[in-house]
């Protein structure tokens, strides 16, 4: 580690703190930013993978902790020496969890624990989940809470189901979530900022949650519009702009937008990009299908394709080896993925699959109007299996816009229909899981 001792550290943990970790560095390009996890594709997908901190793979195999606190606060645990070894030069932590997880709420207790026996100072930053993710998650998160406050110096609430009417109608989930990120790394800037000041008592009297909540709402507007505007679009407006998340029915130079990132962008499919640049460019979990981009997969930043949608693009003799190309869509693209990371991942085929699990899967999980009343539905995230009636809906808000589906149990969207054929058990949860979510 480069870092000089007594500095700061912002620790982002589980695929949450993710989001609000590429947040920090798109926002303010903020040094001592570390993701703590026990999911690798989470560590993958961070802005800087020398700044992620993998823990428990012996425990989780790496496919994270399945929403379970104590599986959480076990991966830290057998993570001890490494945590140790990359706190060891800090004198104050920010430690930012969403709590309702696994690894974010008992890896984070477990965490707290060992930081604070290091004379670590640690300020909490920490959400509680939305009233719609389920009684059991807020369970979770309300005890967690409880337990991580003996460890902190001061834990900071970011309500943000009382702040949720902040958030303008026309806005829907997923942006609203991106919103609730870039909150939280405002919050944390404003106390980097702050955090030498000794005329504060404490950090949460010097944040307007409301304010800030706003202005990040207000800021996710005014660029959507902005950008989705083709007529006030140069060279010179959009240089060193985040684009990022934004959909375009037009072509942009990759080369000027900021940190050169289209990191989930759409383009639409009439959008030429053939003559564009991209090397150096981010493009994880950007669509490009359909826009003739030229992609040389040795050439994109962190030569990563994770979640990036090359459907119907030629590939054809370009050199994957040490690609990732987990969950890339490459299909008809002609492309030979020997040497690439997690190949077995990459969507050109069902991997491993029997027809009755591509039945499985056929059965949408972002639209239960699909499933049929009488099906059983299963969740491969905790593999709790319900009926059709408790399952719990969420939209983004907008009318062309999927329909999430979402556990009782866990809140989350993982959910899958039982087909007639297929014997629906947790075995047969976790071999899906397994297909699906972790080929590495």
């Amino acid at each position: 580690m480069k870092s000089k001792k007594n500095e700061v550290a912002v620790i982002c943990v589980g695929g949450s703190g993710r989001n609000v970790a590429n947040s920090l560095n798109t926002h303010y390009n903020l040094k001592n930013i570390y993701r703590l996890s026990s999911n690798s594709h989470d560590i993958w997908y961070c802005f800087e993978d020398r700044n992620g901190i993998l823990v428990g793979t012996e425990l989780t195999g790496g496919f994270g902790c399945s929403g379970n606190p104590s599986i959480g606060e076990e991966a830290v645990r057998l993570g001890s020496n490494i945590v140790v070894e990359n706190l060891k030069d800090f004198k104050v932590i920010i430690l930012v969890a969403c709590l309702g997880g696994g690894i974010t709420t008992g890896g984070s207790i477990e965490f707290a624990k060992i930081a604070k026996k290091m004379g670590i100072k640690i300020i909490g930053i920490h959400t509680l989940p939305f009233d719609f993710e389920g009684e059991k998650r807020k369970d979770i998160a309300k005890s967690g809470l409880e337990k991580i406050r003996k460890y902190e110096y001061e834990t900071i609430i970011f309500d943000i189901n009382s702040l949720r009417h902040i958030i303008p109608k026309e806005i829907g989930l997923i942006d609203s979530f991106s919103i609730i990120d870039y909150s939280i790394s405002m919050i944390v800037n404003k106390i980097l900022k702050n955090i030498n000041n000794k005329k504060i008592n404490k950090y949460a009297e010097i944040i307007n949650f409301k304010k800030i909540m706003s202005l990040a709402s207000k800021e996710k507007i005014q660029r959507t519009k902005y950008l989705n505007n083709e007529d006030n679009f140069t060279d010179a407006s959009i240089k060193n702009v985040n684009v990022q998340e934004i959909e375009f029915d037009y072509a942009i130079n990759p080369q000027l937008v900021k940190n050169k990132s289209l990191c989930r962008c759409k383009f639409s499919e009439n959008v030429d990009l053939s003559d564009k640049d991209f090397t150096g460019v981010d493009i994880r979990g950007c669509n490009l299908k359909g826009t003739n981009a030229k992609i040389n997969p040795q050439k994109i930043k962190y030569k990563s394709l994770y979640k990036t949608n090359l459907e119907g693009i030629d590939m054809s003799g370009m050199d994957f080896t040490g690609v990732d190309v987990w969950r890339c869509n490459l299909k008809n693209t002609g492309a030979d993925l020997t040497g690439a990371i997690r190949a077995n991942g990459a969507i050109t085929k069902y991997n491993r699959m029997s027809e009755i699990e591509k039945e499985h899967l056929h059965t949408n999980m972002n639209h239960p109007e699909k499933f049929s009343k009488n099906y059983r539905c299963g969740c491969i995230y905790c593999f709790n299996i319900f009926d059709f009636g408790k399952l719990k809906t969420y939209s983004h808000g907008k009318p062309d816009s999927y329909i999430y589906s979402i556990c009782p149990f866990c809140g989350e969207d993982r959910i899958v229909g039982k087909t007639k054929n297929l014997k629906f058990d947790k075995s047969r949860l976790e071999n899906i899981k397994i297909n699906m979510y972790h080929d590495y």
